[in-house]
């Protein structure tokens, strides 16, 4: 299941890229080359500075290179907090319905993720309360790539009995996507707050924003169980600190570049990439082929944190 689930989204990636481009085009919305936009975005993540991504090719670039390692992220913490909450890594919520409110979504990494996570308690016959996820983030663009990437990867689902599972967690998650406004909490929900990779040291202006909307979040929805992760640097860990509304422990937990956080270490030959490398998307830095799935390119911290009342 983990093989092909990263498998079945490489494709739909690739399929979802191809179309962003030639509306792109179509548009006349490509600003500079995807090449220039990859290594433009590559060089800010690298330096924990917070990309371009009104521009349609800093978008679609991300979405080739980081979605399916983000996914693969969002997966591994969702189970380490589902451990944490029911002692079960699939057992997300057993007894009340749980709202999820990823901040700072991107293209959806945690709803894919959870997606997944929910397939393989299905597929191991684990049973779940109803899951809802709000999916929020300014970039408009990154929002909708996000769902049309989920629709395409909806309809390969259809047509594989392989990924009947997987048919079945989409299927049955309440999601909506939002730009702008505080969600609505639902009478007897447990509700989750998430944001990935959103802190950036390096600005403060973006820090204090950050700060802003995720303790209103938390002000008005109350969530049990916080999920932050950032890039690994002392600073950063600082910057998490900062902005999180959670306590926090001493030291983050540490994820090393090579840990397999789908469960396997197989080279996962990927479409989306070749076909990047064929247009020119790739630097010479960042054009390795195959792309090893299994891990996430670079070290991250995270916290996961209940809530103490």
């Amino acid at each position: 299941m983990d093989a092909l689930s990263a498998t079945i989204l490489d494709e739909a990636v690739a399929d979802t890229a191809a179309i962003l481009i030639e509306e792109a085009k179509h548009n006349e919305q490509l600003t500079h080359d995807l090449r220039r936009a990859m290594t433009s975005m590559s060089t800010d993540l690298r330096n924990c500075r917070m990309a371009d991504y009104a521009h349609p090719e800093v978008t679609i670039s991300y979405l080739v290179n980081y979605h399916v390692s983000r996914v693969g992220l969002a997966f591994y913490l969702l189970q380490q907090a589902a451990r944490l909450r029911t002692g079960d890594s699939l057992t997300l919520t057993s007894d009340r319905p749980l709202h999820i409110i990823d901040f700072g979504c991107g293209t959806l990494a945690v709803q894919f993720g959870l997606a997944i996570t929910l397939a393989h308690a299905i597929a191991n016959g684990k049973t779940n309360a109803p899951v809802r996820i709000t999916s929020m983030d300014r970039a408009k663009s990154m929002l909708r790539a996000g769902d049309q990437l989920w629709n395409n990867l909806l309809d390969k689902a259809k047509d594989n009995t392989k990924f009947e599972p997987l048919l079945k967690s989409m299927e049955s998650l309440g999601h909506i996507t939002a730009s702008f406004g505080l969600p609505s909490p639902q009478p007897g929900e447990e509700t989750w707050l998430t944001t990935l990779h959103t802190v950036h040291n390096e600005n403060r202006t973006h820090q204090a924003r950050i700060t802003a909307q995720l303790t209103a979040i938390a002000q008005s929805n109350n969530p049990e169980l916080g999920i932050i992760s950032f890039h690994w640097s002392p600073g950063s860990t600082q910057a998490a600190r900062d902005v999180w509304p959670f306590p926090t422990n001493h030291k983050p937990s540490h994820i090393a570049f090579d840990t397999p956080l789908w469960g396997f270490s197989v080279r996962i030959p990927s479409r989306a990439k070749r076909e990047a490398i064929d247009r020119g998307m790739y630097n010479g830095v960042r054009g390795a082929y195959p792309y090893i799935y299994a891990g996430l390119g670079s070290d991250c911290s995270y916290f996961i944190s209940e809530s103490p009342r």
